[in-house]
């Protein structure tokens, strides 16, 4: 659920609303952030660089049932020579986060921005033009991770990568090839 302060609120009553977007994506080494105006803005301490009409985020669905969706995010604009530097940075199951805030009267941001999408980096395109380049990055929602089987094997090196010390299946091969009499000290 997500809640709304007041003083959005207050806003968006106003005659005047000034909403904007904002993109968080993990690289492989850093943090890329833009929002949907020009030139930079301080949010939160992070600072955003504008993409103005450059960049673009197709609508973000939400429904009442239990179901993963996704987005797509674009921007174009690159040159050329920096794209496969771009593309080297994207990696499959990195964060990504958009949100929506508002600026008052003054041009100020208003609360924090809430979150409208977070989900991971699935799949990195590029489509070329002559000069300049479109990178677009689709997101899947954290939903579709429930949709991935967990395979588990009852074995002591699956049991090590998921709590390294622990001794509960270090037997396990013994005890299946075992052929002994369990209770050999009955009276």
């Amino acid at each position: 659920m997500r809640t709304i302060g007041a003083d959005v609120i207050a806003q968006l009553r106003a005659s005047l609303v000034r909403p904007f977007v904002t993109c968080d994506i993990q690289f492989s080494d850093q943090w890329v952030r833009f929002w949907s105006g020009v030139g930079p803005l301080v949010v939160g301490g992070n600072t955003y660089t504008g993409t103005g009409m450059l960049g673009k985020i197709s609508s973000i669905t939400e429904t009442a049932d239990v179901q993963a969706n996704g987005i797509k995010l674009s921007l174009s604009g690159i040159p050329s020579n920096l794209v496969m530097e771009a593309i080297g940075e994207c990696q499959q199951g990195q964060t990504v986060i958009v949100s929506i805030g508002f600026m008052d009267t003054n041009w100020a941001v208003i609360d924090t921005p809430a979150i409208l999408f977070r989900g991971a980096m699935d799949t990195v395109s590029i489509d070329e033009g002559a000069d300049t380049c479109t990178i677009i990055v689709t997101a899947e929602s954290r939903m579709t991770d429930l949709r991935r089987p967990r395979i588990r094997r009852y074995t002591d090196d699956d049991q090590q990568r998921t709590a390294p010390g622990d001794r509960g299946f270090e037997f396990v091969p013994m005890v299946q090839d075992w052929n002994g009499n369990w209770n050999h000290n009955r009276s």
